[in-house]
């Protein structure tokens, strides 16, 4: 299922949309809006964090791996949080 992409000027994050509207002006010109795939992985322990997604509608799975390989879901991060991640800022919606 892949991340339909929302005008800039209209974010749907509870974050963003919390902020002064000067500040977030700001902020959306640094951003790029982008399309998720299902299952798609945004970041992996070790790596670098270099991006943070504001999600703007569903949610994002956060897992912990565990030493023979299974991994269970340790915490959800939707419209109202932001997810860190390797790359550059961006926000949409899954």
């Amino acid at each position: 299922m892949a991340l339909s992409v929302v005008p800039a000027s209209s974010p749907r994050n509870r974050l963003l949309t919390a902020l002064p509207p000067d500040d977030l002006a700001k902020l959306l010109q640094q951003f790029q809006p982008v399309e998720l795939e299902l299952r798609q992985i945004l970041h992996e322990p070790g790596k670098t964090i270099g991006s943070v997604y504001f999600v703007e509608t569903g949610w994002v799975s956060m897992l912990a791996y565990l030493e023979d390989g299974d991994a269970a879901e340790v915490g959800l991060v939707g419209r109202e949080g932001m997810v860190r991640a390797a790359g550059s800022a961006r926000w949409g919606q899954h």
